[in-house]
């Protein structure tokens, strides 16, 4: 027991208690035990204290004794009973004694001696747990009142304590265990000071004085002797502290003083002690991180949501973290997530000091939001003074939950779950609520008043909806609308009818609140936009697959979303909705997966992402919509197979890993009627029965499909085994066909070749293609390729099917293929055709040539390949090396380079080919590397473009690279050269590079004077490759600069901060920029000197701001 008063018990138990009270006493306790047991009183009593009836015989004896020979007493007892005729042999036993094991099996022994049974046996313990709770024996028995000691290892607190783990608040701890002498901690209330010390204290290392009465302390000191006295909240009472030191004076006591108080109380509790700064210790607020492990180790180990609104309102207080966890396990977790426990533990602790006019001022300052409200507007609507605001204010503000902004005298209420209760409550439950219409008017932010009215009205406020909506016109903000919109559904589609053009932007709200109505308008934004949907997440069909895949199993909302999407879409094709766009949102229907991301509770630097499949039940209502989709199917007159084909795929193959026992049998079966009810819809349609044949083969599903032959051929599905014998096999079988269709007219092998390329298309095969093969195979085998040709291009085929008919007409010079490469030469389709012939045949034509020459716009990467391939003979690849546009000149000349054996060219080519490089001047990666190896052409190359002024930013990798290749002589000539209006200065560093001469040369350019520190700072331009601080080679130019005269002042200008771009933390920037300013501090020279010490100065500042920064950041969490 912890309590002193049982300790007290039990002192008492073993001094002199009176014989005759104690056999009462026990007769009146124990008869919970044995409700007929009597007292006998008296001195003949026959070895009985007292009688116990069990309708068994005779009443059994009770045995009392106060004895320390206990068995002496118990022995003489018993022979007295059987001396005067007791026929029992049961007993029980009663002492004010402490008994060992030994001493208690002792006397159980005897009394079997004696032929007795001791059916229990009461020691000093049980008696004192039972004086504990009579007040009446504790009194008559023991002269103990039961009042409780002044001093107490439990603290007196209305906050509970859950657990006893000291988290975030190691170092602080140490500090009251090694700081002697009277001390002061000081913190914000719910900082967890109490919780600290009640730890310090079960240590046997103080205890808490829970009642001031200095009488009964001096007592409680005398008896318990405690190393330290703890007085928390001392703020509440100074004058204490006084009488504690006074009191501690009269008794010749040695105890310390452990006090607490809030920050605004720290000058005058440490006065009252006479304490000196070190006495004193801020415990600084936990972070969200540590705040989280605070809360799991109190009992709350999610959902994360909750654990994450605890952590946000807390604000780095584990005591309030604590007592808002205890709710939620009691069961109030509505009124913490609604900010109600919050806003009234924050007014409980403040009323007692500031009076009931906390929460208007509270409210007041809260509904400015984050922006927060001028103290004297406050003052003017809440009609007080703003001295008197600001007394209140001071007092707030030691709790943490009003601080200032950037505003002069502007407030702002954390955290917003307090800000939205105190609007709520203070300004709109009823009648009597104060008016918030002047606060409002003169709010310095709209937008945030907005927001915390959102808030508010969603906790319950009666917010006139007329006057919140004409806020948030006034106000202009999304992120109003959006809150708003998460109101509910009346609210979501007011905003729909007033803002039309905020569809995307509050999709994501509206999909939650008023799905039959924002679906609809977001199938119709989604017509046109062919976007892939995982790259863009503000594509409508991509905000309607997250809303339906974010739904969770079992949780109700997995079929209901689905039911809804799959009502709408039939609503929506019945009216004439693009139905392409409709069926590419069908698949979301059927998905068969859900996905969804979070981050944790606390600084959310952690993402988890989370995917699994849906619960079985679910799978099984899922397939019950199929027969809806197929009656739209079946309506349709041209229905696009491929998209009708991706909602099976979305059942077939939903890319699930972790699934359950049952999953795949139960797909499987849904897929097979599917399949099944396809078929019979198929026809003839030969792309659609491959495609599900080859479903069906990849399912194991058995299927009865009639399939195409030479569909088969030339669109073959995924090989199941070896790939080599199926590409093989694959082979024979179209040179196979082509022999066959060979030899059959143009117009009825061509009309083939367009049916299956059709059908191909319709249901989405765009791979494993092996028409192109086809026509390459019979262009060899005709003699005659134009009719091919006509054929193919008034059927409408594709480009790579007519090349290979084409290009053999061209080379065998058949009559008219010059006309008809003509033709393809003016048709957007088949432009590429003809160029790629014309390139690579030889010799080409050369009107063709020229005109092909003068459309090649867009055909570089065309150019790059045939050139890597060394398709292109050299008599054009010198025609294209010197073609006017350099990008065609220089894109050929790379071609080359590349080609096999790379970075060599052909001997005649050479010439040409380095004029096309030097005119070459785009952003090209293989540019940078032929100068990077090449150091006369990069010489050449920069001498013609370093004069440019505006060299793209893209382009100065380019030249990075083309001066590394150069030598001391070529970098001085163009720094000389090098244009003083250049808008890249960083062309001026490449060109310095290490070289302390080429440094001092730029210096002595009185032209180039804006570049003359430049060198100096290139260890902050991390834009190409790492810069690695080399202090030697800093300081060579820096003395440099100085010489050239310059003052230490600026050029310590140059390295502050040494790094201008990061990753991790900027404070760990700033201690690693200061690590080297250290080093130039302990330079010889004192111009260096003076730069480290200027720049370590300002570092050690901005380190000091950036810390705070980041610790606010931990504990408030990323604005």
């Amino acid at each position: 027991m912890r309590d002193p008063f049982y300790q007290q018990i039990i002192e008492r138990l073993k001094g002199r208690v009176d014989p005759d009270l104690f056999e009462a006493c026990a007769s009146d306790i124990l008869r919970t035990d044995f409700p007929t047991l009597v007292p006998i009183r008296g001195g003949g009593d026959a070895g009985m204290d007292g009688a116990v009836a069990d309708g068994k015989g005779l009443p059994f004896p009770l045995i009392c004794t106060t004895s320390e020979d206990v068995i002496g007493n118990l022995t003489k007892n018993l022979k007295s009973y059987l001396s005067n005729g007791g026929t029992r042999r049961e007993a029980v036993f009663a002492t004010t004694q402490e008994l060992t094991q030994k001493r208690r099996k002792n006397l159980e022994t005897r009394a079997q001696e004696l032929g007795f049974v001791l059916i229990q046996i009461y020691t000093q313990a049980a008696f004192a747990d039972r004086l504990y709770y009579n007040p009446r024996w504790c009194l008559e028995l023991l002269n103990l009142t039961g009042e409780p000691s002044p001093i107490s290892i439990v603290p007196l607190t209305k906050r509970p304590f859950l657990g006893e783990t000291l988290i975030g608040r190691e170092g602080d701890m140490d500090w009251v265990k090694q700081t002697k002498g009277d001390r002061l901690l000081v913190g914000q209330p719910g900082s967890g000071k109490t919780f600290l010390l009640h730890l310090y204290a079960k240590q046997n290392e103080g205890l808490f004085v829970i009642r001031k009465d200095c009488t009964a302390i001096a007592s409680a000191i005398r008896t318990q002797n405690p190393k330290a006295l703890i007085v928390d909240d001392a703020h509440v009472d100074s004058d204490f502290l006084v009488e504690l030191r006074q009191l501690r004076e009269q008794i010749g006591a040695s105890f310390e003083i452990i006090a607490t108080c809030w920050p605004n109380a720290q000058d005058k509790i440490a006065g009252t002690l006479n304490l000196p700064i070190s006495q004193i210790h801020q415990l600084k607020l936990l972070t969200r991180d540590e705040v989280v492990e605070v809360v799991k180790s109190a009992g709350i180990k999610g959902p994360l949501e909750l654990i994450r609104e605890i952590v946000s309102q807390a604000q780095g207080r584990p005591g309030l973290a604590v007592t808002l966890t205890f709710l939620c396990l009691q069961g109030d977790i509505r009124r913490v997530a609604l900010g109600d426990a919050l806003s009234e533990s924050i007014l409980t602790t403040f009323e007692p000091m500031v009076g009931k006019k906390a929460s208007a001022v509270l409210a007041a300052f809260a509904i400015g939001g984050d922006s927060g409200m001028p103290m004297k507007v406050v003052a003017n609507a809440l009609k007080q003074s703003e001295m008197k605001i600001r007394c209140i204010v001071t007092e707030l503000a030691s709790g943490g939950i009003v601080s200032e902004i950037a505003r002069e005298n502007t407030l702002s209420v954390n955290p917003a779950a307090l800000r939205f209760a105190l609007v709520r409550d203070i300004f709109f439950k009823g009648p009597q609520s104060l008016s918030p219409e002047q606060l409002i008017e003169t709010a310095p932010d709209l937008n945030e008043v907005a927001i915390t009215l959102i808030g508010a009205k969603a906790r319950g406020a009666h917010v006139p909806p007329d006057k919140l909506l004409m806020i948030l016109e006034k106000a202009r903000s999304e992120d109003a609308w959006v809150g708003y919109t998460l109101l509910g559904k009346d609210e979501a589609n007011t905003v729909i009818e007033r803002h039309p053009e905020l569809l995307i932007r509050i999709a994501r709200a509206a999909l939650h609140k008023t799905p039959e109505r924002v679906i609809p308008l977001l199938l119709k934004g989604a017509v046109g936009d062919e976007r892939a949907l995982h790259s863009s997440p503000d594509h409508s069909l991509r905000l309607i697959g997250d809303w339906i895949k974010e739904s969770y199993p079992g949780s109700g909302v997995v079929i209901e979303r689905r039911e809804t999407l799959l009502k709408v879409i039939k609503d929506v094709i019945s009216k004439g909705m693009d139905e392409r766009v409709c069926f590419k949102a069908l698949p979301f229907v059927f998905s068969l997966r859900y996905e969804y991301h979070t981050t944790d509770p606390g600084l959310g630097r952690t993402v988890t992402f989370t995917h699994g499949p849906i619960t079985l039940d679910e799978i099984k209502r899922i397939a019950s919509f199929w027969p809806e989709v197929l009656s739209i199917v079946k309506k349709l007159k041209n229905p696009d197979w491929s998209l009708v084909m991706e909602v099976i795929n979305e059942i077939a193959f939903p890319f699930i890993s972790n699934t359950y026992p049952g999953f795949y049998e139960v797909r499987k079966k849904i897929v097979a009627q599917m399949l099944g009810d396809l078929l019979a819809l198929s026809g003839t349609r030969i792309g659609l029965s491959h495609r599900i044949k080859d479903i069906s083969q990849q399912l194991k599903i058995k299927l009865k499909v009639k399939l195409d032959k030479d569909f088969e051929t030339l669109f073959p599905s995924r090989e199941m085994g070896d790939w080599k014998i199926a590409q093989e096999f694959q082979r024979k079988a179209l040179l196979k066909l082509a022999e066959k269709w060979a030899k059959l007219t143009p117009d009825k092998t061509v009309e083939r070749i367009a049916l299956l390329e059709v059908e191909a298309k319709s249901v989405g095969i765009n791979c494993q293609r092996w028409t192109p093969n086809l026509c390459w195979e019979i262009a060899q085998k005709v003699k005659l390729r134009l009719p091919w040709i006509n054929a193919m291009v008034d059927a409408g085929l594709s480009g790579d099917l007519i090349k290979p008919f084409l290009r053999q007409a061209a080379l065998t010079n058949e009559t008219g293929w010059k006309m008809v490469i003509s033709e393809c030469l003016s048709n957007k389709n088949l432009k590429w055709v003809a160029i790629s012939i014309l390139l690579t045949i030889q010799p080409p034509p050369t009107y063709l040539m020229k005109k092909a020459l003068q459309d090649l716009e867009g055909f570089t990467e065309t150019i790059k390949i045939l050139c890597f391939r060394k398709e292109i003979p050299e008599e054009t690849l010198v025609q294209l090396l010197r073609h006017p546009d350099p990008l065609i000149a220089g894109t050929a000349a790379i071609g080359e380079w590349e080609s096999d054996p790379k970075g060599e060219v052909r001997d005649r080519l050479k010439n040409d080919w380095e004029k096309a490089m030097l005119r070459l001047n785009y952003d090209e990666y293989i540019l940078g590397e032929i100068l990077k190896h090449n150091s006369e052409l990069a010489y050449k190359w920069l001498r013609i473009h370093i004069k440019q002024k505006n060299v793209p930013y893209e382009m100065l990798k380019i030249y990075q690279k083309a001066i590394s290749s150069l030598n001391m002589e070529n970098r001085k000539e163009l720094l000389m050269t090098f244009p003083k209006d250049s808008w890249r200065s960083e062309i001026i560093n490449f060109l310095v590079g290490d070289s302390l001469e080429l440094y001092r040369i730029l210096l002595e350019d009185k032209n180039k004077k804006q570049f003359h520190l430049l060198p100096l700072s290139k260890y902050k331009d991390y834009s190409f490759e790492h810069e690695v601080w080399k202090e030697d080679d800093w300081i060579s130019k820096a003395k440099a600069a100085i010489d050239a005269g310059y003052t230490p002042e600026v050029v310590a200008r140059t390295v502050f901060p040494i790094e201008s771009s990061w990753s991790g933390n900027e404070s760990d920037m700033w201690k690693r920029s200061i690590d080297r300013y250290n080093g130039l501090c302990s330079n010889k020279d004192p111009r260096i000197r003076k730069v480290g010490e200027i720049n370590k100065t300002e570092a050690m500042k901005a380190l000091e701001c950036v810390l705070a920064e980041e610790r606010r950041e931990a504990i408030y969490g990323y604005t």
